[in-house]
């Protein structure tokens, strides 16, 4: 089960309690009925001050149906933060840097290749 829910500024993901409190909101922002599809994504490029910048992310492809709902939801919760949560556990928690475009959603991070893939695999597993 994949599940996505806003933090409130007093919730603590790491909190014992913090998971339980996130599933008895409604509504969720989104689950995985509406997900399409995820994919981890790394580009890099070459910066004159600082040599190569690698940037990886994770991407959720929305079904068209949920993609308007969901935009409509997180345009108003930039800066805000969003917990991912797999089978009942905290996977991350990423502030919302921009609403969704078109049908895609970005969680970028600080992280590396293979934490964002084997995010994109967490979520994915989730799908099935």
């Amino acid at each position: 089960m994949f599940t996505a829910y806003l933090l409130e500024r007093a919730d603590s993901p790491h909190a014992a309690d913090a998971t339980a409190r996130l599933e008895t909101r409604i509504p969720s922002v989104f689950t995985e009925e509406d997900v399409a599809s995820v994919r981890a994504k790394t580009e890099s490029s070459w910066l004159i001050t600082s040599g190569r910048h690698t940037r990886s992310e994770v991407i959720l492809r929305f079904k068209a149906t949920a993609a308007a709902r969901i935009r409509e939801r997180l345009v108003y919760e930039v800066g805000e933060y969003l917990a991912l949560i797999v089978d009942g556990k905290v996977i991350a928690q990423q502030m919302v840097v921009a609403p969704p475009t078109g049908e895609e959603f970005s969680i970028a991070g600080t992280f590396t290749p293979d934490e964002a893939k084997a995010l994109a695999k967490k979520i994915k597993t989730a799908l099935r």
